[in-house]
């Protein structure tokens, strides 16, 4: 005969998906970027794991006819059901990757199962054998506990989380499924503790203290895990820093030579000038205007950070007899930052730069930019020729020709950043033409 179910026994099952969401919701506000309407979308979300919590009565019921060993696997596996089940309303609420959603119900699964620990089982059936008869004073003291908890989790983990830029690991098949792999493990851990609970009164507390080192070890690791992605990411800021204070420095000479070149020139031909004719002056002053006139067309655009960008690149083409056209049109200002965007474009054209400086067909050392609205994204196109023959590796192109160039330069980083805006690149190779695409979206 099944047994009632109880106002506890519901709260029971409430309490465990609730306070699972909840933990992970207070890391992921700092973290990951929430999607539109993303109230509504949590609201829907704390109801569907509510409705879903109470099918355990099902298997509770039935719980008489299943073999021991049987029914503790049914149970795991629901909860296990129920875990993922988070960890998918979590990427419907909030854009992260697979990978670091498991990072995150990882981490709050931890979080919960110490407030589960110090109250359900230490308190309601250790101390306070009666405290479950008292269903009120139960909630208040779980909600007390879970608070005050959870505070702390979030003092610890916030500055890092939000300092990740919305991502910590990449979606890889082994990176996946070690991290699924670990998410089992705990729980399976943590129910073979809560199993040694129930059924030993002499090792309870061992098996709550047991527990509770378990899910802090856990939580220690995930803090871990934050920091080295952060040290990772700022290893690579400095680096690139580097690299762009030793660039900028090659730019920053070649224009002062440049323009020491241009004003020795000047006085010389303002002395030819003096002694000129009309015809003479009139075809320098005709001659210099369309140098000026094909210069702004070049570069000129209606945002002005571009317009620095596209300067600078299109005098270093210049000064290497690279012809660099530009063809930019209703790019919005404020989608992406202004350093981003230099470091975007400038390792694209620095890339392309490098390929078609190797070729020794002139005609063929030139570089296409297009960047404009398509549909709901903004789109960056750069193609250039190259030469050899390029092979995919991990998703980008390696020449197979050694010490000649190496196209995959600054790919990773601007993959990185179009990742960043909620966008991605792609890369083809027809053709002789090697042509790389950039979407942003602009919401």
């Amino acid at each position: 005969m099944s047994e009632m179910i109880t106002p506890v026994g519901v709260f029971e099952e409430l309490r465990f998906v609730w306070e699972l969401f909840a933990a992970e919701l207070i890391l992921l506000f700092p973290f990951a970027r929430a999607k539109s309407r993303v109230g509504w979308r949590i609201t829907f979300s704390v109801l569907i794991l509510g409705v879903c919590a109470q099918f355990y009565f099902m298997i509770w019921q039935n719980r008489g006819e299943l073999p021991l060993i049987l029914y503790y696997s049914t149970i795991l596996t629901w909860y296990l059901f129920l875990v993922l089940l988070s960890l998918l309303l979590a990427r419907y609420c909030f854009s992260l990757t697979f990978s670091d959603a498991v990072y995150i119900v990882t981490a709050g699964y931890s979080a919960q199962h110490v407030v589960y620990v110090t109250v359900h089982e230490v308190l309601a059936k250790g101390i306070m054998t009666d405290l479950s008869r008292y269903l009120w004073l139960y909630i208040i003291l779980s909600v007390l506990v879970c608070t005050l908890w959870y505070y702390i989790v979030y003092l610890l983990f916030n500055k890092n989380l939000s300092l990740c830029g919305g991502r910590i690991s990449k979606d890889t098949w082994k990176g996946m499924m070690r991290q699924l792999f670990s998410l089992v493990i705990l729980m399976v851990s943590t129910f073979t503790c809560q199993h040694i609970f129930e059924q030993s009164a002499e090792m309870r507390y061992y098996a709550a203290l047991l527990d509770l080192l378990l899910c802090t070890l856990i939580l220690a690791n995930q803090f871990s895990l934050c920091r080295v992605s952060l040290e990772t990411k700022e290893k690579a800021i400095l680096t690139q820093m580097w690299n762009d204070s030793a660039h900028f420095y090659s730019v920053s000479k070649e224009l002062i030579e440049t323009v020491n070149r241009k004003s020795h020139d000047m006085k010389h031909i303002l002395n030819a000038l003096e002694h000129a004719d009309g015809e003479e002056r009139q075809r320098f002053i005709d001659d210099t205007r369309k140098d000026i006139e094909a210069y702004q067309q070049v570069v000129r655009t209606d945002y002005e950070d571009l317009n620095t960008i596209l300067s600078e690149k299109n005098l270093y083409c210049e000064n290497r007899g690279i012809h660099l056209n530009c063809n930019v049109s209703d790019v919005p200002e404020g989608i992406v930052s202004a350093l981003d965007l230099y470091i975007l474009l400038g390792n694209a054209v620095d890339n392309a730069i490098e390929c078609v400086s190797c070729l020794a067909d002139q005609k063929k050392k030139v570089i296409t930019l297009n960047a404009g609205r398509a549909g709901a994204f903004i789109s960056i196109q750069i193609n250039n020729y190259y030469e050899g023959q390029l092979k995919m590796q991990d998703g980008f192109p390696v020449t197979s020709k050694s010490g000649k160039y190496y196209h995959g330069f600054g790919l990773k980083s601007i993959r990185s950043i179009a990742v960043k805006y909620g966008g991605d690149i792609s890369i083809d190779t027809e053709n002789g033409i090697f042509s790389l695409q950039i979407m942003i979206p602009m919401v």
